[in-house]
């Protein structure tokens, strides 16, 4: 192997790519998913509201429900390629951010459920407790995170 191939390939392998492309894949598809509901919920909110008032206002909870979660990802997804040493840290404390208000707001959609207001009750918070830890984890351990922002640590100041 010559000196040029060896080169491209630790290039290749310290760039962007691999598990950290993937994370954004996810926060993308979250997004584009949030945004079509977030778009449709108004209008069959809309819709059902003369008609039948307790299905409008269980997705007027379930918009609730999703809104937090499609800002959150598009401001993770935007933030992934800002190739700064603070980036890891940042993007962890956005996911910090978005499984406390998905814990809020699953809180809230549960009373309302348990008095009657709504009928359905809210969807399960396990998939974002561990999309957390291991998105977390993988921030503050990859090779490739490091090589990429420059650091993976966390900095108290």
């Amino acid at each position: 192997m010559d000196t040029t191939e060896a080169t491209s390939i630790e290039e290749a392998s310290s760039g962007y790519g691999g598990w950290l492309r993937f994370f954004r894949i996810i926060n993308a598809i979250y997004w584009i998913a949030g945004i079509i509901s977030l778009i449709m919920f108004p209008s069959l909110i809309y819709l059902y509201w003369e008609d039948n008032k307790s299905e409008a206002i269980d997705m007027l909870a379930l918009f609730v429900e999703v809104l937090p979660g499609t800002i959150m990802s598009f401001i993770i997804w935007k933030n992934v390629l800002v190739k700064s040493e603070g980036t890891p840290n940042k993007v962890r404390w956005f996911m910090q951010l978005e499984l406390s208000l998905h814990v809020i707001i699953t809180a809230g959609i549960y009373y309302a459920y348990k008095q009657g207001y709504i009928s359905e009750g809210p969807t399960p918070i396990l998939l974002s407790i561990f999309y957390y830890i291991i998105w977390s984890f993988y921030l503050k351990r990859s090779k490739r995170v490091m090589s990429y922002y420059g650091s993976n640590t966390f900095k108290t100041s």
